[in-house]
């Protein structure tokens, strides 16, 4: 009876073991230990992973499921295995967002019973190789922007902007407008619109740099900005934004009346200088309308001179010395206010600017009839209506 006894317990056990996994046979999911791969970025754009498991999972499903926030799971996004080998798989993930972490972990999954299991969690951070500048030289309809392109990029075959009043437009999105800069490749692109049916005054606007390269599209960061043609605190219109703060000011607003002798005077025509000497430093450009204005005051401080008028005013509740004659630059980018109504500088047929052509010539721009908004040539001797600005 005791030798029958031992023959039982080892069939028993024989039987056990037999039945093991260890055996041969797909094993349950419990019993897999999975490992998602470090991850690894392709050209820029695309980033490899995929998983390594303790036993064959041939009989599985496997990939890896991601998402640029972290505890990924198959309900984010999945991409399936493209190559297995018994316990290892390999999966390639097209990146959409650049500048971007991507997380993600490897899975498995029972056909037949659609139970998941994950490997360890792992990220990677894509560069931004697509960067919007800050939106510049803002108008009351239009506005620059330069666009970088990295060479992860340079093989796309379109790139431009896109803006809306919307956060984070996409090209194709209602109400959305997007613009294509010439030619394609790497590089840093300025991108300059004006225009009056797509860009409004006193708008928010949100804007992004995009790029297509292998059908997909690419978008760099956001930046927003208004358009000009709101009320400053001075009561004038704000006509020009530089889009940042330097030397000081950032803005351009323009006084809500033209320029007078006095706050009781009817007269409003002026001489842009005493003489007919050409006056050293004086500038055409956005900025330079203020220092044009003290240059000309220097010289010729007399009540008949719009430059040395318009610095001795306190229009405004704002101090003297802070009003001036705009620049012939500032000057165009301050008639955009007729074009769109907002103002109609009291009928004035030619407005004076503080910059000059030579010594017995100013530069002027004509406000109303033919040509209007054409810059122009005007004695410095004779007289013209101005309209003052400040810039903060």
């Amino acid at each position: 009876m005791k030798k029958l006894l031992k023959i039982s317990v080892l069939i028993g056990m024989t039987f056990f073991l037999g039945c093991s996994s260890d055996g041969g046979g797909t094993p349950s999911i419990s019993e897999i230990t999975l490992t998602t791969t470090t991850p690894q970025l392709v050209g820029g754009v695309n980033i490899t992973s995929g998983g390594h498991a303790s036993k064959n999972i041939n009989t599985y499903y496997s990939g890896v499921c991601y998402s640029t926030s972290p505890g990924p799971t198959i309900l984010s996004n999945t991409v399936i295995s493209t190559s297995l080998s018994n316990t290892d798989f390999a999966s390639s993930i097209v990146v959409s967002e650049l500048g971007s972490t991507y997380y993600m972990k490897a899975y498995i999954q029972d056909p037949s019973t659609n139970e998941v299991k994950y490997g360890n969690e792992v990220s990677i951070s894509v560069p931004l190789s697509l960067s919007t500048g800050i939106v510049k030289g803002i108008s009351a309809n239009g506005f620059n922007v330069d666009i970088t392109v990295g060479s992860d990029l340079s093989t796309n075959t379109e790139r431009g902007v896109v803006y809306g009043i919307g956060q984070n437009p996409n090209v194709g999105d209602a109400g959305v407008e997007s613009f294509q800069i010439a030619s394609n490749g790497a590089g840093t692109f300025n991108f300059n619109i004006e225009n009056y049916s797509d860009v409004f005054p006193n708008n928010t606007y949100y804007l992004r740099s995009y790029a297509i390269m292998g059908g997909q599209y690419y978008y760099g960061n956001q930046q927003s900005f208004k358009t000009a043609g709101y009320i400053g605190g001075s009561g004038g219109y704000v006509f020009y934004d530089k889009g940042e703060t330097t030397n000081g000011w950032r803005y351009l607003e323009a006084y809500s009346s033209n320029l007078l002798y006095t706050s009781t005077s009817t007269s409003y025509s002026f001489k842009y200088s005493c003489n007919t000497n050409f006056i050293p430093g004086i500038s055409n450009e956005i900025g330079t309308g203020l220092e044009n204005s003290h240059l000309i005051k220097n010289v010729c401080n007399y009540n008949n001179i719009a430059c040395a008028v318009a610095l001795d005013k306190t229009y405004n509740g704002q101090p003297n010395g802070s009003w001036f004659i705009p620049s012939i630059n500032e000057l165009k980018e301050l008639y955009k206010m007729k074009i769109i109504n907002l103002t109609d500088f009291g009928g004035a047929s030619i407005l004076l600017s503080s910059s000059q052509s030579s010594d017995i010539d100013a530069f002027a721009l004509t406000i109303i009839g033919t040509g209007a908004g054409t810059q122009l040539l005007v004695s410095k001797s004779s007289y013209y209506q101005a309209w003052p600005i400040r810039r903060f």
